[in-house]
């Protein structure tokens, strides 16, 4: 066989747990492997054959389990009420920003157009008094034509 021998059973010792937990699964795998018999790896560990049948099953399932595979992508992550209560406020604190910049440019275009912005609409006076000058002469039409009364007839 080429390239590296593999670890085996000793490839616990660099998994990260208690030194009992490293041990246990070690005599555990080397009884897989036939390494060790099961009468050696209970005196070993100083348990009974059915307490390491428990411990076997209990390693082979956890394995087992911890390799299923799941579904792909990161698990969504539900925001704390701290994190909802800050994004709230950050949300209402953008709006507050925004009318505060509407009402800015309203009251500069207040102060530099007063007039526009005392009235409605300048177009208004002009059609009231356009109005007045063509009700003042009933006989003219708009645009200076004159209305042709009818001739009485007898």
């Amino acid at each position: 066989m080429r390239g590296r021998r593999p670890a085996g059973p000793d490839y616990v010792d660099n998994l990260e747990g208690s030194q009992l937990a490293r041990h246990r699964l070690k005599v555990i795998l080397q009884t897989l492997k036939g390494e060790c018999r099961l009468s050696e790896a209970c005196t070993e560990l100083n348990i009974s054959p059915q307490r390491f049948h428990q411990l076997r099953e209990e390693a082979l399932t956890g394995a087992l389990l911890s390799i299923e595979p799941g579904s792909p992508g990161r698990r969504p992550q539900t925001p704390s009420p701290d994190a909802e209560r800050i994004r709230a406020l950050e949300a209402e604190l953008t709006a507050k920003d925004v009318e505060l910049k509407a009402a800015r440019a309203r009251a500069e275009i207040a102060t530099i157009l007063p007039s526009v912005a005392g009235t409605t609409s300048a177009a208004e006076p002009k059609k009231k008094r356009a109005a007045r000058r063509h009700a003042a002469r009933p006989g003219r039409l708009a645009r200076g034509r004159t209305r042709e009364t009818p001739a009485p007839t007898a």
